[in-house]
């Protein structure tokens, strides 16, 4: 009988056997030649998008079995691969299942599973052909409830941040009566006059068409005390409002109360979450229990907008559509208006094959709530999102991409050196493993230059030590740079996930794709793209480049203009006839 050994980390004696490591952190620090860490993500090549589409349809009939606002407010159930870890869960047993079944496997240790992680595995394995050991696998009742009472003690924590946040905060007494409401998120950097979502909209607006009256409805992030500052202090002629300053003293409470009765009946409750007995019923419970805070605040949104339509009624509401749970909060709201009021997502940015929840498996679409018509940022979001998307017909209209602003083709970079731009996003473990990946293509090419271009959030200060002193030895740090300024330096344009591989064809330079073993691509760029590769390691890497370095002049700019194209296609630039359809459909 084989054994599946459940542990935190690796054992200190000589203790031979497969290890699999969930944090990835254990593997790393493993001098033991003993000791076999299985990479997952040689799996994940295999059996990625099989995968994927397995758990979409999972928690797709999920969705269809308990459509209603109490399920909805759950963040995870719109199968967003960023915003929850329930599909990296989902992943990580399912490679377990498949390493624990191949014959020729001895005992399995397994560092870093969640409870429920172990309890799925327990469920899924043959039974009678695995026993299940290690001190994790002793404690995971007691580490269960210990988790469910840090995610309890964060619930009233994050009651009180946003109680104290907008306690003084009230929103005027007269809203007036606005032809349309765009609501927006406050979370970062803003620029006078733009918004992070939909640019310079209201004054395009009232500039070509008739729009008296236009407001803006923001959820407002952290830090609220600088984010609602800057509200009060927004000069760029626009009427900002806090969603949150729309709530009452009952509003938080009723959130609390229903929050924390989930959080109970989760921990605790007996009740299946599915009709059909499955082992990851126990991941998705866990993970309810964690995202606890999200819950509470997506109950608020409901709240607030059922506030908002009683004191405002708009024709019109559009909104930044990515399906995300919170936007299903807003449509739910709505519906509470005493007023037929016109629903619009907003698609306004790239879709990757990882946007599951862009997509719904046949029927889900009819239980979900969806707004009346969704505009894109141009055609191949929308046929992307009409063919595989199982949306209501003519749900799409093609509109234009409002916060991009279109420049020269850029020349081609004459020179010996092939100078690459490493555009980093999406989290700390890609900006790690792309610059390790660039140290072992660097081996192949000595004299390639190297700009790294991490993500705002992601700075190269999270680099481990040793990973920071190679970086400040063998690359350039163009962080706070602008982005015009890279692309004209460099010579091909190298990425995981950024949207600047977009940015890239915009100004017709080539763009390469790389693989840092994800389950499933996070790729941007879909469907036949011009002047763009995609490699699966370092060797494949170098050859590409050194092939865009040596490519004949003719057929570069032959390439370079379809790069153009193909990225006018996808992000369309405005223009009156773009203008026209924003205008024809929030009117």
């Amino acid at each position: 009988m084989k054994a599946i050994i459940f542990s935190d980390s690796l054992p200190k004696n000589k203790t031979k056997g497969n290890y699999i490591d969930f944090s990835g952190k254990q593997a790393k620090s493993n001098k033991n030649p003993e000791i076999e860490v299985i990479e997952l993500s040689t799996l994940y090549n295999i059996f990625g998008q099989e995968w994927l589409e397995q758990f979409s349809v999972w928690l797709g009939q999920l969705n269809c079995e308990h459509a209603g606002l109490y399920w909805w407010a759950h963040t995870a159930t719109a199968k967003n691969l960023l915003s929850t870890p329930l599909a990296q869960y989902y992943f990580q047993v399912r490679a377990v299942c498949e390493i624990a079944k191949q014959d020729n496997t001895s005992d399995l240790y397994v560092l870093g599973a969640t409870p429920a992680q172990m309890i799925a595995i327990a469920l899924l394995l043959p039974a009678g052909e695995f026993q299940f050991l290690g001190k994790s696998w002793r404690l995971r009742g007691w580490k269960g409830f210990v988790n469910s009472i840090k995610a309890l003690v964060k619930q009233w924590l994050q009651f009180g941040s946003v109680l104290v946040g907008f306690l003084m905060y009230r929103t005027p007494q007269n809203l007036g009566k606005p032809e349309l409401c765009l609501f927006t998120y406050m979370d970062g950097v803003r620029r006078e006059g733009v918004d992070n979502y939909f640019g310079k909209l209201p004054a395009l607006l009232r500039e070509n068409h008739k729009f008296d009256s236009i407001l803006y409805l923001a959820y407002v992030y952290r830090p609220y005390w600088k984010r609602l500052k800057g509200l009060k202090n927004e000069s760029g002629g626009e009427s900002y409002l806090a969603l949150y300053g729309l709530l009452k003293i009952t509003d938080y409470t009723w959130s609390l109360w229903k929050t924390l009765g989930e959080w109970w009946s989760n921990s605790y409750g007996r009740k299946e979450i599915s009709s059909c007995i499955d082992g990851y019923s126990a991941i998705l419970k866990e993970v309810f229990v964690n995202e606890t805070g999200g819950y509470f605040h997506n109950l608020l949104v409901y709240k607030a907008v059922c506030r908002f339509v009683t004191r405002c009624t708009p024709k019109t509401i559009a909104y930044p559509f990515e399906n995300k749970s919170l936007e299903k909060m807003i449509l739910l709201g709505v519906n509470k208006a005493t007023q037929r009021i016109k629903m619009v997502g907003y698609q306004h940015t790239s879709v990757t094959p990882k946007h599951i929840t862009l997509l719904f498996i046949p029927g889900e679409a009819a239980l979900t709530p969806l707004p009346d018509k969704i505009i894109t940022v141009g055609e191949i979001t929308k046929n992307y999102l009409e063919t595989l998307g199982n949306y209501p017909p003519e749900i799409f209209i093609k509109g234009g991409a409002l916060r991009q602003v279109w420049n020269e083709r850029l020349p081609r970079q004459h020179g010996k050196s092939i100078c690459v731009l490493l555009a980093l996003s999406s989290s700390k473990q890609e900006l790690i493993q792309s610059i390790e990946f660039f140290k072992e293509v660097m081996q192949h090419i000595p004299g390639l230059k190297l700009g790294i271009r991490p993500h705002i959030n992601f700075s190269l200060s999270l680099l481990p030590r040793g990973l920071a002193l190679w970086v400040s030895e063998h690359a350039l740090d163009l962080s706070n740079t602008l982005l015009q300024d890279n692309l004209n330096w460099c010579t091909v344009t190298a990425y995981v996930s950024s949207t600047v591989a977009l940015e890239a064809l915009m100004r017709g330079k080539p763009t390469v794709n790389f693989s840092i073993g994800d389950v499933v691509s996070s790729d941007p760029l879909v469907g036949r793209v011009p002047f763009h590769w995609q490699v699966y390691n370092p060797i494949e890497m170098a050859k590409i480049l050194i092939q865009v370095n040596k490519m004949q002049m003719d057929d570069y700019e032959e390439n370079s203009l379809q790069a153009v194209a193909y990225a006018k296609n996808y992000l369309s630039p405005i223009n009156k006839m773009s203008l026209k359809n924003f205008s024809e459909v929030l009117q």
